[in-house]
């Protein structure tokens, strides 16, 4: 064998290419975490598979950065490295693919028949892929890949002797023996030496370099596992051992996954079930160590010191040191899975509503003032599927339909404890179709057809049907217009459900009007129930008939085979959506006949998405929502929900929205070259992305290609104390001082560009290195370095610099940790003072634009805030500026007081009520604008004048040494200036976006609102500062009797919009971005 294996070995060659296009990699682990895992140390790479989201991940290995992944659209049967030549092999459909450990692209396809499992084995320097594969006779063979030739060929090993299929094998270095397992549970041991197998029914679990097998037998009620090395062909055990092993159920059985022989071949380690993790010496069976970790694992690698695993199903893929229980690295974060995807709509907003993998509902509502995330709560919800959603969008509930004989629970969206009990389901039942013209409900299965008024909580009508329903998607239906229901059933026929009706049935009178006997696997009523459209799978057409006759009206050919057909009609009942299981999907023209486009796409083997619009579908496909143009067959949006609630969605073009945890979770890659999306943030941000791509609006296309983008520059921080250079040697840089002050330097290296900004944070907030506040910086822009004066706070400070160059692409961040341990003799805390700023203007020199209440929206806050602050700080020190006071000059020197006088322990708040707009230039820059501007459109040379601009906001900012800030700005609408709301909100929010990400600081933002007499009336106040006023008086505590800046924003987020739809009509929704650290701006009464 080794004699074959060599003589193939000039026959493989290396193919590899350089990609030159960036990819956008979202930093999503697998949905159910990692199936098989693989490590190319000499391109400090890790390779994973997943099998629920079918994708193969490139990462990392070190950092835990994804570079790639592929969507196989498949299931993979086993996954090989090959570490020398830098190539992964993924078995998957009898074909073994290829890809490129560089690039991450495909470079190889080869298909054998009945592809059984592979294996790539190391020779020495050399390594093959050999497969065992069915041969002419169907017996199987093992073959080896001859990549060069394209072709298998074939081995002197004897054919497979046992009776299963071949789910492993491999076989050890010294090229001795080899083990197969079968799905039979059978395990088989080949000789190289004397050409034979030998067989086992023992569960062997990995095979040692000389020929010895690791063996388990597991005890669920002893709650251990027994391993043994053991010999078959000497029949000699080496050594046993017991382990703890927690298993769910009586009947598991060991796996092979249980196991993990290090790349030394010195140790094992083994985790039956859910128990701790346990390495063992391979020679002795002596417990080295273990890993307290106690969850379902799979997935096991053992490199050195270092084990990777997927430890529980909901957490990431991970690496760990020996015996410590932390992980060193995760890769990616935990995804929460779609399915059952339905669609809420109406002129000018669409929400999606949908369930995660265990049947927990939540929603999506994007329109044109905000994109909001809502999870929703109710008794139970950890332990109850709702396995089918039912939107009733004239009143904006949905309806989450639980398996089993359990109460349907209604909730309203957008409310995540809105949930109400009503009826309960039938048990078993598949099919379900909701009117909300009528308020009715239908479901089909469970031996029952039922009706189910939901208004009045009471079932309209019930009838007995056949237990089995025949399979397809959309087997019943109600009619909008009169009382009928279109509905399916198996028919008997000698005591067999041999047949099949479909059956058109007045449910008040009970009389069935028509019945057909064909295979039908679709029928919806069109025409508003003047007529029911079938699928015929039987004759394979279409069938548009009278729905009180069932005549047929017209038909057209569907040419995909007798494949069961899975349809969706969209919202308009233009087109019709066809798949099936191995089939191309076929998108039709109901009017036409005609099919309008056909495509290959393996989301949609069935189909569980919805129509988002007329030609737009959203599909859960790879872990994440893809939207899909179904007469373009491209994909024009693509949306991942995390289960910790962050969200992002893009575009292929690399635009982005999403929200704020969710940021720094996505990259551009170029093979293992990455740009984290946070760097190009100001490129690529677009705030309201889903409701300009999916309701038509103007989506601006971004400033840079992401295929052109530059390399990203580079910084290193130096601190300097007196005339004494710090050096710090290790990678975590940490200096402890007992001086106050210092010297930073920033060094930025441009890598072909320039650098055209370098910035620095001390924990977490922007540091000015200038004099004067808003003076621009002594340092050119371009220079390559930038020098700080520092003053430390007490304890930790922490630096982060970046290096921005002309392209808006940041560095990587470089960090410095100094902490200041004053000498006591010398230190004399000052306290902590809060600086408070409030500015309102009602009345404006242009009399056009003034405002209701701002004035006294302020006033409130600045007593509100005073109350709260002075319990937690030593002096609380007040500006106000209220309208013809309110000018730029006045505006400047009282932040220039506050940067003169405050310490960087203090506190300053900033609290806005007046207009803000965006210039209409091409600049798009963001200004208050104060009493004395007299038009805020169409003359940007008197903003640039009169307003304080955004970028004058963060030079203030940074200007400023208090390192807690919060600004807040209710930055309303004149009743004259609302016809811009819709064009500017989001401008407007992009622009604090990147103010509060590049200053380090927390802002709120009113989004544009117009104050009502009728709010001031009823409330007192406008609406977002009465919310605002409520967060401060206690009500956002979350249980410490503090109130913090984040719950704040968690009250305000959650509070606005219900007050606002309930005084206007329609809900109002603040923005909020928070950078820096969280602190308490006062404590509750």
């Amino acid at each position: 064998m080794k004699k074959i294996l060599l003589n193939i070995a000039v026959l493989l060659v290396t193919i590899s290419a350089i990609a030159q296009n960036q990819d956008i990699v979202v930093q999503s682990m697998h949905a159910e975490g990692s199936t098989y895992a693989l490590v190319d140390n000499t391109r400090k790479l890790l390779v994973t598979y997943g099998y629920k989201d079918q994708t193969l991940k490139f990462w990392n290995r070190d950092s835990g950065l994804l570079y790639h992944t592929e969507d196989l659209g498949g299931y993979a049967g086993d996954l090989e490295i090959n570490e020398k030549d830098g190539k992964t092999y993924v078995l998957m459909s009898n074909t073994v693919l290829v890809y490129d450990n560089t690039t991450f692209k495909e470079i190889g396809r080869y298909p054998l028949g009945r592809i059984h499992s592979m294996h790539f084995h190391k020779v020495e320097d050399l390594g093959y892929l050999m497969v065992y594969a069915d041969d002419v006779n169907g017996a199987k063979a093992l073959y080896v890949l001859d990549e060069n030739a394209k072709e298998f060929l074939t081995t002197q090993v004897p054919v497979f002797p046992g009776e299963g299929e071949i789910s492993h094998f491999e076989i050890n270095s010294t090229n001795s023996h080899m083990w197969i397992a079968t799905n039979f549970m059978e395990n088989y041991f080949y000789s190289f030496e004397t050409g034979k197998y030998l067989s086992t029914k023992d569960y062997v679990l990995a095979l040692m370099d000389d020929g010895d097998a690791i063996i388990a037998q597991y005890s669920y009620d002893e709650k251990k596992a027994s391993l043994y090395r053991y010999n078959y062909f000497t029949q000699e055990e080496q050594w046993s051992q017991t382990v703890p092993a927690d298993l769910p159920y009586a009947t598991v059985t060991p796996y092979r996954g249980d196991v993990a022989i290090n790349k030394d071949k010195k140790s094992l380690w083994v985790a039956p079930g859910s128990s701790l993790l346990v390495e063992l010496d391979a020679n002795s069976g002596y417990i080295m160590g273990k890993i307290y970790r106690e969850e379902d694992k799979r997935a096991m690698l053992s490199d050195g010191d270092l084990l990777y695993v997927q430890s529980g199903v909901t957490k990431p893929f991970a690496k760990f040191k020996r015996y410590e229980a932390q992980p060193i690295t995760q890769y990616g974060f935990n995804l929460m899975e779609a399915s059952h995807i339905e669609t809420i709509q109406n002129s000018n907003e669409t929400e999606l509503v949908t369930t995660d993998y265990y049947g927990h509902p939540y929603s999506f509502l994007f329109n044109q003032a905000t994109t909001r995330f809502t999870k929703y709560a109710f008794e139970n919800a950890n332990t109850i599927q709702y396995n089918k959603l039912l939107v009733d969008s004239e009143n904006r509930k949905f309806y989450a339909v639980p398996n089993g004989n359990l109460p349907i629970q209604v909730l309203e969206t957008g409310k995540a404890k809105s949930a109400t009990s009503v009826i309960r389901n039938v048990a078993n039942a598949q099919h379900y179709d909701f009117e909300p013209g009528k308020q009715l409900m239908a479901s089909l299965g469970g031996g029952a057809l039922r009706i189910v008024d939901v208004a009045n909580n009471t079932e309209s009508f019930v009838k007995l049907v056949g237990s089995e329903i025949p399979y397809g998607s959309h087997m019943v239906d109600l009619s909008p217009s009169g009382n009928y229901v279109v509905y399916a059933e198996r028919t008997q026929s000698g005591g067999q459900f041999d047949g099949q009706a479909l059956i058109y049935l007045d449910y008040l009178t009970k009389q069935e009007l028509w019945t057909k006997t064909d295979r039908y696997s679709a029928a919806f009523h069109i025409n508003n129930g003047a007529d029911v459209l079938l699928v015929n799978g039987e004759i394979q057409q279409v069938e548009i008939v009278d729905a009180r006759t069932g005549a047929i009206k017209r038909t057209f050919p569907i040419d995909q085979g007798k494949a069961i057909k899975m349809g969706e009609l969209s919202p308009n009942e233009q087109y019709l959506v066809f798949t099936g299981y191995q089939l191309p999907t076929s998108v039709y023209d109901v009017q036409t006949g005609k099919r309008v486009n056909q495509f290959k796409s393996s989301m949609f083997d069935y189909f569980d998405g919805g129509f988002v619009t007329e030609t737009i579908v959203a599909v859960p496909a790879s872990g994440a929502i893809k939207f899909i143009d179904i007469l373009e067959n491209k994909e024009v949006l693509r949306m991942y929900i995390f289960q910790d609630d962050e969200w992002i969605v893009h575009t292929q073009d690399g635009l982005f929205d999403g929200s704020q945890g969710a940021w720094d979770r996505v990259a551009f890659a170029n093979g293992n070259q990455s740009i984290p999306l946070e760097s190009v943030f100001d490129n690529f941000y677009t705030p309201r992305l889903m409701h300009k791509i999916i309701n038509g609006g103007t989506v601006e296309k971004p400033d840079r290609d992401i295929k052109n983008l530059k390399k990203a520059p580079t910084v290193q921080i130096s601190y300097k104390e007196g005339s004494r250079n710090l050096v710090v040697e290790d990678d975590k840089k940490t200096i402890t001082t007992q001086n106050g002050t210092g010297e930073i330097t920033l060094t930025g290296n441009p890598n072909g560009d320039k650098i055209v900004e370098l910035r620095l944070y001390q924990n977490g907030k922007l540091v000015s290195n200038t004099r004067n506040l808003i003076v621009e910086d002594d340092v050119p822009s371009n220079s390559n370095t930038k020098t700080y004066p520092i003053t430390l706070v007490e304890g930790s400070n922490e630096f982060v610099a970046i290096a921005v160059n002309s392209q808006n692409t940041e560095s990587r961040p470089d960090k410095l940790e100094v902490i200041y341990q004053p000498a006591k003799v010398d230190y004399q805390p000052k306290g902590i003072q809060a600086h408070i700023m409030v500015v309102g203007i009602d009345a404006y020199k242009n009399p056009k634009y003034n405002l209701n209440y701002a004035v006294a929206d302020a006033s409130s806050f600045m007593q509100s805030i005073q109350n709260g602050v002075k319990n937690i700080t030593s002096k609380v020190h007040v500006y106000e500026v209220k309208n013809d006071q309110a000018v730029r000059d006045n505006i400047i020197s009282k932040f220039t007081q506050i940067a003169s006088t405050a310490n960087p322990q203090d506190i300053f708040i900033f609290y806005y009520a007046g207009h803000g707009v965006v210039a209409q230039d091409g600049s798009k820059e963001f200004y208050l604008v104060p009493h004395d501007v007299t038009q805020l459109y169409g003359d940007d040379g008197a903003l640039k004048q009169k307003g304080v601009s955004a970028k004058e906001l963060k030079q203030i900012s940074s200007g400023i040494p208090a390192q807690k800030q919060l600004f807040i700005l209710d930055a309303c609408q004149s009743a004259g200036a609302l016809n811009t709301v819709a064009l500017r909100g989001a401008a407007e929010e992009k622009a604090i976006a990147q103010l509060a990400r590049s200053t380090g600081t927390h802002w709120l933002t009113a989004s544009g609102s117009e104050q009502f007499a009728t709010e001031f009336d009823e409330l007192g106040h406008g609406v977002f500062t009465y919310a605002l006023l409520e967060a401060l008086s206690g009500k956002a505590d979350s249980g410490d009797n503090r109130i913090t800046v984040n719950e704040i924003k968690a009250y305000i987020e959650s509070r606005v919009p219900e007050i606002s739809e309930k005084y206007k009509g329609s809900p109002q929704y603040p923005s909020s971005f928070g950078f820096g650290q969280d602190f308490p701006v006062g404590i509750k009464n």
